[in-house]
């Protein structure tokens, strides 16, 4: 049995971002021999641990098996209170690979049991039912858990939690666009956090303090706080996510214009995630990187950049799709049907019926399994193809026109100034303005055309037998039919314009060519002006304006 100095001692490796350390101690616990109920009861808590650990670590799959083991165990042993902390893991697991719902369930039943057992870490499942709202884009309903839970932990005199939950209350004021609200809620979760060690999660906290004063554009105090977090991460120089500290300086000085301070904050904040694809802040910061690079007028390290960042976005996509994909399997109880098969077989009856279930089990998952591959080509937000089918598509299209000599044009379209909807309304009315252009352009091209969402507010079309021409034509009729459009939940303070390159494919042109000729084209359309739309021939030949 885990000792309970072990037990702190992992525990404080687990709330310092030690993760590496904590799974080499939990190894060595899960290695020990199991006898008896109190080394079940010890196997389960190693169990869990470990796939927080594993989840910290970005190893999703492994931790969703970690926490099944656990629960496993758990009900095995008749253990309540282990049974409830592995449903929490459970939601938490399913929550970050978006199956919300799934999510929800586990970690409301985690709280009935909690609430029967009168547990001391009720207030932390309402916090995490909170987080799970949050991501499913209901800051309204999160406000109410996490102001649950702030009530819980004042209850127990939990000082750590009332300042986390309190902070998170300051996320969903954010969320909502009350931003002095929520400055002052994380004001308190820092005064918080003053009356912990928990040095960690309070330089968090002020990191966030200064995303909500971006937002609240007081540039100056932001500034100053993010300067203050770098200077306290590398005086402590164990804290965990200094890939925050300094990415959250680097995009404000980009925002402001200053490429050339910005640029060394990016790459320490890209280092410091090291050999991680899996990381989901990478294609933001590489992202950053690429606008700082752009305003320095480094273009060819700007593109660079944002290849990068797609490259990692999609990485990151297709690892959710394949851990959903596990969690789907592991849902139905394979063992059981198998036992109820052997049973069947053992008393020569109804082996019919167990074999009909075990069909329609087998039917059901495969229609799951074609739903994700579905899934897996389509961007959720707009419904459009994403980047990796609109790759495919065009390497295709390329073939088919070089095989028939027929035409084929390529656009590229972005918006413009789309980080100031963002900032101005938030990122759900910003979310509602790129669903609806892509269904503005999706009325207006043709079924065999190829609208793909290419990465943040970028589009691409595929026009297959359609010469440059006509090609410009239809991208003119876009833009005229984005700026006309009543953009009416936008109040007009905000006009949306999209600025667009088009290129003809050129002789032995490979696809990926093709693509950075047409992706310069745009760059273009950008650099003169916005709200444009320039050829690839004419970028070419008037290369600066």
């Amino acid at each position: 049995m885990a000792s309970i100095s072990k037990r702190e001692q992992i525990e404080n490796l687990i709330l310092s971002g030690n993760n590496s350390d904590a799974l080499a101690e939990l190894e060595r616990i899960l290695d020990s021999p199991c006898d008896d109920s109190i080394a079940e009861e010890t196997q389960a808590w190693a169990f869990r641990k470990r796939a927080q650990c594993l989840f910290a670590m970005n190893e999703f799959t492994d931790a969703g098996r970690a926490a099944n083991r656990a629960l496993e165990i758990a009900e095995r042993a008749d253990n309540d209170e282990e049974r409830a902390h592995a449903l929490n893991v459970l939601g938490i697991v399913h929550a970050h690979v978006s199956d919300y719902e799934t999510a929800i369930g586990y970690l409301e039943a985690s709280y009935e049991l909690q609430r029967e057992l009168d547990l001391p870490s009720i207030g932390a499942i309402l916090n995490n039912l909170g987080e799970i709202r949050m991501q499913a884009n209901s800051p309204e309903r999160a406000l109410q858990y996490f102001e649950r839970a702030v009530e819980s932990a004042r209850e127990r005199d939990d000082r750590r939690l009332a300042a986390l939950a309190t902070g998170n209350i300051g996320r969903a004021y954010e969320k909502q666009g009350k931003l002095e609200e929520a400055i002052r809620a994380h004001l308190e979760s820092i005064r918080l956090y003053d009356g912990t060690d928990d040095r960690a999660h309070r330089l968090h906290e002020k990191v966030k303090l200064g995303n909500a004063l971006e937002s609240a554009n007081r540039l100056e105090e932001a500034e100053r706080l993010y300067r203050e977090c770098v200077a306290e991460a590398e005086k402590q120089g164990d804290l965990p996510w200094p890939e925050m500290v300094y990415g959250s300086l680097g995009r404000l000085l980009v925002d402001v214009n200053r490429a050339s301070e910005a640029i060394p904050w990016l790459e320490r904040a890209v280092e410091a995630v090291g050999a991680n694809p899996h990381n989901e802040r990478l294609p933001e910061l590489r992202s950053c990187l690429s606008r700082a690079y752009e305003q320095s007028g480094n273009l060819a390290r700007a593109l660079e950049e944002q290849r990068l960042a797609f490259e990692y976005a999609d990485r990151i996509h297709e690892r959710k799709i394949h851990t959903r994909l596990y969690e789907s399997f592991a849902r139905f109880d394979l063992k059981r049907i198998e036992q109820e098969k052997e049973e069947f077989r053992k008393q020569n009856r109804e082996l019919e019926r167990a074999l009909a279930e075990v069909e329609t089990l087998r039917d059901t998952l495969e229609l799951r399994n074609a739903e994700l591959a579905e899934l897996a080509t389509r961007d959720p937000l707009t419904g459009t193809f994403n980047r990796r089918r609109f790759l495919s598509a065009l390497e295709a299209e390329i073939q088919r026109t070089n095989r028939y000599s027929h035409d084929l044009s390529f656009a590229m379209l972005d918006l413009d100034g789309f980080k100031a909807i963002n900032d101005f309304y938030g990122h759900t009315i910003g979310d509602r303005v790129l669903v609806d252009v892509a269904q503005i352009v999706m009325r207006r091209i043709r079924a065999t055309d190829t609208l793909a969402r290419y990465g943040g507010e970028e589009f691409a079309i595929i026009m297959p037998e359609t010469p440059l021409e006509d090609a410009t034509v239809l991208c003119e009729e876009l833009r005229h039919a984005i700026t006309d459009h009543t953009w009416d939940y936008l109040s007009g303070v905000r006009p949306v314009s999209m600025s667009f390159g088009v290129g003809a494919l050129g002789n032995e042109e490979s696809a990926e060519e093709f693509v950075h000729r047409v992706d310069l084209t745009l760059y273009n359309a950008k650099r003169w002006g916005k709200n444009r739309v320039v050829t690839a021939e004419e970028s070419h030949s008037t290369s600066d304006r």
